[in-house]
């Protein structure tokens, strides 16, 4: 996770920014003056603005068999340490869903030498993000490299014995075996915190070209907002 840090405490520090890690907040509320947002842990953090990114997590689908042990999602970089050692131990992996982070899975499990196969419920691979064209391309790489892929499958349930995942069933029957599962089927935007000030939400927390919610005060980035396309100037 060190690896991943974008900018050091210091570099905060030098710009009289304060930073307080591993600090989830869990309550945020406002009043005239501004507000405060009160954390798990105890510790009250008072502000005059508040800008929310929280991010999105992994959208989790109830599959029968879904709390087999090796059946993974991958947000965060716990959730990824997590994956790696599973991966580790596998020979046969399966990924529901043809997204980006399903593919970034599939690709580096094919590296390793793990035999992979890719279950999109789709007609063609990344479709609610890219052309036609582009899903070919993906189709065809992966396919190349080694990695199975079936469209347009619906997943029926997930195996298991004892306990741990021994496969996933497609609705018409057919069984594909997998000491691993990851599940990529998108993410959902954090909006708890904007429930609780009552902030208009949609798909996210819905800002305005200025990603400004809709008090007119809070701003809202990254993956928990929803703003306008500029382009057919509506929401996603």
């Amino acid at each position: 996770a060190d690896m991943l840090t974008f900018r050091t405490h210091q570099w905060y520090a030098d710009r009289g920014i304060g930073l307080a890690v591993r600090e989830r907040i869990v309550q945020v509320a406002r009043d005239d003056g501004g507000g405060e947002a009160v954390a798990e842990s105890g510790r009250v953090f008072p502000f005059k603005r508040l800008a929310l990114t929280t991010g999105a997590a992994a959208r989790k689908i109830p599959f029968e068999g879904s709390e087999f042990e090796g059946v993974s999602y991958l947000r965060g970089a716990d959730e990824a340490g997590i994956l790696a050692g599973q991966l580790r131990a596998a020979r046969h992996v399966a990924v529901i869903g043809g997204g980006f982070i399903g593919l970034e899975v599939a690709a580096g499990a094919r590296a390793a030498g793990r035999h992979v196969t890719v279950i999109e419920a789709a007609p063609r691979l990344i479709g609610r993000a890219v052309s036609e064209a582009t899903s070919g391309f993906y189709l065809e790489a992966h396919r190349r490299r080694g990695t199975e892929v079936i469209l347009g499958a619906a997943v029926g349930r997930i195996t298991g014995r004892h306990d741990r995942v021994t496969g996933v069933e497609l609705a018409d029957g057919t069984v594909v075996p997998a000491e691993v599962v990851l599940v990529g089927v998108g993410a959902v935007p954090r909006t708890e915190l904007a429930g609780q000030l009552g902030l208009a939400v949609e798909n996210g927390i819905v800002v305005d070209s200025r990603a400004l919610a809709s008090d007119g005060l809070t701003v809202a980035a990254g993956d928990c907002a929803n703003m306008p396309n500029p382009f057919v100037r509506d929401y996603g």
